[in-house]
This record gives structure tokens, sequence and C-alpha cells, in this order.
């Protein structure tokens, strides 16, 4: 993965939300569910204000005193964990990014780690409300005179 890319949050099938810090996400087209705290949680909260990754970067070695090195590669394995299971997606032309990126105060450092769960694939998979179209649901089924 080049440390040039660009990412955003692969919506709509990744929805989350960050909790007392902890990281959720959802991905609601493998029906897999992530955590990750500290750092990785900031991380995700970048892409999703569309941070530029240089921003992020330098957001984490100016707040930790971390080599740049080091905070490159922590952050690239994140992104690309994140990039596997289809969370985030490379920016694309359209998508408008910001060198804006969230102070990470109060925080000790730990590379990020990014948790998977599968436990409740099944269930998050059979949610019909996912597949729901402009009518609504349930749809009750027209009859030949309608």
């Amino acid at each position: 993965m080049s440390s040039r890319a660009e990412w955003v949050i692969n919506a709509p099938n990744a929805v989350s939300e960050v909790i007392d810090g902890e990281l959720v996400v959802i991905n609601l087209e493998k029906g897999r569910y992530y955590s990750s705290e500290g750092i990785g949680s900031y991380l995700w909260q970048c892409v999703e204000q569309q941070v530029r990754a240089d921003a992020a970067l330098a957001a984490l070695t100016d707040g930790f005193g971390l080599a740049p090195e080091r905070a490159r590669s922590d952050m690239e394995a994140f992104l690309e964990a994140l990039r596997r299971e289809g969370l985030i997606r490379e920016a694309g032309p359209d998508d408008i990014l910001t060198s804006d990126a969230p102070g990470v105060s109060g925080q000790a450092y730990a590379p990020p780690e990014l948790k998977v769960y599968s436990d409740m694939q099944d269930l998050l998979l059979l949610d019909p409300i996912h597949d729901v179209g402009e009518e609504g649901w349930p749809v009750k089924p027209r009859t030949p005179a309608e």
C-alpha cells in the first residue's frame, strides 16, 4: 500500500460509531463487526473526516514524538487491514479531503489494532432492512388487477 494513498469510508457498506473512545464498525456486506481503541479509533476518525494521510501522519509524529518511519508503518498497516476488510476505499476525484487532523492529546501511544468478529455474521447478513427500496418494508405483493 502506498503511503501517498488517500482513504475514505466505504459507505454504505461500513457503518460505525465511536463510544467512549472505542471504535465499533459493522461491514454490512460481509456481516462482520470490528473494534479498535486508542490510535485505531483516532485513525478511523481521520478517515471518516477525510483527513489527508500526510496530515494524519504529522499529527501522530507530532503528538507522540514518534519517528516518522514508525508512525507511517503503523498507520499503513492499520489502513491496509481496514482496506482488506472492505471498510475503506481509495479516495476518488469527487472526494473532498482536508488537512485539518483532529488532535491526539490525552492518549498513550500503542500501535493500532483491528479486532475482527464474525460470531454474529449470519444474523447481520439476514437483516432485511438493509435490502429495502424506496417503497419500504414489508411490501405487499401486487395483484394482477393493480
